[in-house]
């Protein structure tokens, strides 16, 4: 719109120009007086065509002389009737034309004591309108040429917006990748993993907390398997039951007086290896609440191969 207002105005400045220079007499026009001027005035607007037409929009003279006499296309739009010009497009293309619409005006006569009343600048009564079409190729031209280079910057900018987001990104994914590496690795055993802290921002923060959690985890499990050791090997007979009496941990020295395997004991229900007892599993929680706590009670255990052993259990 820019290119295209520009365009009109250029070319109703050079209309202007001329027809204050070398203008026939539009108040009488003859088509042999406006040709020359029509002709001269398309010439050097670099114009397709150039007519002059009345108020009614009849063509009087035209470039084209097949068309005096016809009415003007444009002759009942805004443009051609306003006083002060105007353009219009009938098709945006490479081959379209803009038709600019320059006023004809002519001034009222003065006489002397009007000039000396009210000064120069009368009423102007309007003859007809100059028609000047001119080409749309070069305005085109320049529209397909910007839109060419602010693609070129939009790509450009675009490329750096997504190029600084990658390594932004990546930046910022880096420290969450160590922190997925380690928890990892923490799955597989490795439960002294440490992560580098790189940074004193809140992904600095989350590796601290993921070390002192992996350092407290480390030593927690060391003091388990340690404890695990020492009761795995102590030479009493130990059984570990929940409370719905279901055993769920064994040492060896169970192992050995029971004659099964740990995976065989683990689940198993206590009153198979202590078949004298009561089978209500709330029966250890009540006898533990009665008495407090079990020193040497007196019962008997099954083994594996049908065994009934004698024991004291606490």
């Amino acid at each position: 719109t820019t290119l295209h207002e520009e365009t009109a105005a250029r070319t109703a400045a050079g209309a202007k120009r001329l027809l204050e220079t070398a203008a026939p007499d539009f108040a009488a026009p003859r088509e042999d007086k406006l040709l020359p001027f029509l002709y001269t005035l398309a010439a050097e607007l670099n114009a397709s065509n150039a007519c002059f037409a009345d108020t009614g929009g009849t063509v009087l003279a035209h470039t084209d002389v097949a068309r005096r006499g016809k009415k003007l296309p444009g002759a009942h739009s805004g443009e051609f009737l306003s006083g002060k010009g105007g353009y219009e497009i009938a098709a945006h293309g490479e081959g379209g034309l803009l038709q600019v619409y320059v006023p004809v005006n002519a001034r009222k006569d003065e006489s002397p004591e009007e000039l000396a009343l009210l000064g120069a600048g009368g009423e102007e009564t309007r003859l007809g309108t100059l028609a000047v079409s001119v080409p749309l190729k070069d305005s085109i031209a320049t529209e397909k040429y910007i839109a060419g280079k602010s693609a070129l910057i939009l790509a450009a900018v675009y490329s750096a917006i997504l190029l600084a987001a990658f390594f932004i990104t990546g930046a910022a994914l880096r420290p969450i990748r160590r922190l997925i590496a380690g928890t990892e690795r923490i799955r597989q055993g490795d439960y002294e993993t440490l992560i580098p802290v790189a940074s004193r921002d809140e992904f600095g923060d989350l590796a601290r907390s993921f070390n002192a959690m992996s350092r407290t985890l480390s030593s927690t499990l060391v003091s388990k398997d340690y404890l695990n050791t020492i009761l795995d090997n102590m030479a009493d007979t130990m059984l570990v039951v929940d409370l719905a009496g279901a055993i769920r941990k064994t040492n060896k020295a169970a192992r050995t007086l029971l004659g099964r395997g740990e995976k065989e004991l683990d689940g198993l229900r206590a009153e198979v290896i202590f078949p004298t007892e009561n089978p209500d599993p709330g029966y250890w929680v009540e006898l533990l609440k009665k008495n407090g706590d079990l020193r040497n009670y007196e019962t008997v255990v099954l083994t594996g191969s049908g065994a009934r052993i004698p024991v004291l259990a606490s």
